[in-house]
């Protein structure tokens, strides 16, 4: 029953956060069309202008953009990750691309894996 509530709150946080930045953030869709646009053109000069812009915390910005373009299977991941390089040098850069693509990954897996079990305790029911 933890396991179950725990895999439910792993799965459906993501997109309450989600839906809570763009329900309390007026320039979270604005953004997400930058990001967007900068993706599908391959622009890494102008991701990390955005990198930049998210001053202390540009580090988390990368791994956002990072998620954000994994989860999405039509962008670039090369971008971002010339990006991530370019800003904040080979490891570090390479480093913050690693943990945003394993958290986009694990993000997944958790919810196939969600799914999956859903599919099986109906079948066995």
């Amino acid at each position: 029953m933890k396991n179950n509530r725990l895999l439910g709150l792993s799965v459906l946080g993501p997109i309450a956060l989600f839906a809570a930045l763009y329900i309390l953030i007026p320039d979270f869709v604005q953004c997400l069309k930058q990001v967007s646009e900068m993706l599908r053109g391959g622009n890494s000069s102008s991701l990390q202008m955005f990198y930049y812009d998210g001053g202390s915390l540009d580090w988390l910005v990368s791994i956002i953009i990072t998620v954000y373009a994994t989860l999405i299977p039509v962008f670039s991941k090369s971008a971002v990750i010339a990006a991530n390089q370019s800003y904040f040098g080979e490891l570090q850069g390479g480093l913050l691309a690693t943990t945003g693509m394993l958290l986009a990954a694990s993000y997944v897996g958790l919810l196939l894996y969600g799914i999956g079990r859903t599919i099986m305790r109906r079948k066995t029911a």
